[in-house]
């Protein structure tokens, strides 16, 4: 027993040595750790440094590269100069010509290919608008010319309406007619036999169907030649017998070289007829009868 207890204490004690060696060991490796990242860092600082002198020789190299071949250049444009004395202050004037080359900055050796691509583009941008500057004048001109045609026309076609409205009121009324133009439309004026009254609101229902009328009549004149048919619809229902025969009248000569169709059923508009179309009913049966006038008017 008191062997086991002995051999139990040296184990323990030999444990605790280990542990104590194991920790050494452990911060010995920590050490060796922090010392090659230390190592390693400076080989990088010193590579990048390293490096970095290479860089300078290299552009200090070139840089007198650049300066022999300068100098070359200048010695043999200097051999081409006749012989004599060098001009006072050449050399400073040399120095200030390249300090102002080497305030130029880096030099774009595709500037000249890019200008040109640029001058072409411009050229042919230039000559685009041209077109469009000759293609918009061209529109122009022809608008104007649109225009003229268009006011000239109107201008025709409110003669004539006013000629043939100015006629066809003396037909139907026994007055005076006008028309003018009253901003973007047109306004009428009427003065029937023996009345001042020109405002279409003070007529009778009978004048204002005549004025209608001889407007109506005139716009069928608007076009070279007029209309080759008129339909009339009950148009002289509201006539009295004097503006009726007025207008019995007025068909007899405003059918000359046209055919004039109108539904009435005045017995003066009907017996004024060259041909009569009507339609009866005897014992619930429709009858379709046709009158045409045979003697001479």
């Amino acid at each position: 027993m008191a062997r086991l207890l002995e051999a139990e204490t040296r184990l323990e004690a030999w444990s605790d040595r280990v542990t104590g060696l194991l920790e050494g060991v452990r911060a010995a490796l920590g050490e060796l750790a922090k010392a090659r990242e230390r190592r390693l860092l400076d080989a990088a600082r010193a590579q990048r440094e390293a490096d970095r002198k290479v860089a300078e020789t290299e552009e200090a190299e070139l840089a007198a590269v650049r300066k022999e071949a300068q100098a070359e250049a200048i010695a043999a444009e200097l051999a081409e100069l006749p012989p004599g004395p060098a001009a006072p202050g050449g050399l400073a004037r040399l120095r200030a010509v390249e300090r102002a080359i080497a305030d130029l900055g880096p030099v774009n050796f595709r500037a000249e290919v890019e200008l040109e691509a640029l001058e072409a583009r411009l050229k042919a941008q230039s000559q685009r608008l041209a077109e469009a500057e000759e293609a918009h004048a061209r529109l122009q001109h022809f608008l104007a010319e649109l225009k003229r045609d268009f006011e000239d026309r109107l201008k025709e076609a409110e003669t004539r309406l006013g000629t043939a409205f100015a006629e066809y009121v003396r037909g139907l009324l026994g007055g005076e007619g006008r028309i003018r133009r009253e901003g973007r439309g047109l306004a009428l004026e009427l003065a029937p036999a023996g009345k001042r009254v020109r405002a279409l609101s003070l007529f009778s229902t009978g004048e204002k169907t005549m004025g209608a009328l001889a407007l109506l009549f005139a716009l069928a004149e608007v076009r070279e030649g007029g209309l080759p048919i008129a339909v009339l619809d009950e148009v002289d229902a509201a006539l009295d017998e004097a503006n009726l025969a007025r207008f019995v009248r007025f068909l007899k000569h405003f059918k000359r070289g046209r055919q004039v169709l109108i539904v009435t059923h005045q017995k003066r508009t009907l017996e004024a007829a060259d041909a009569v179309v009507g339609v009866t009913s005897t014992e619930g049966v429709s009858r379709v009868y046709t009158l045409r006038r045979t003697e001479p008017e």
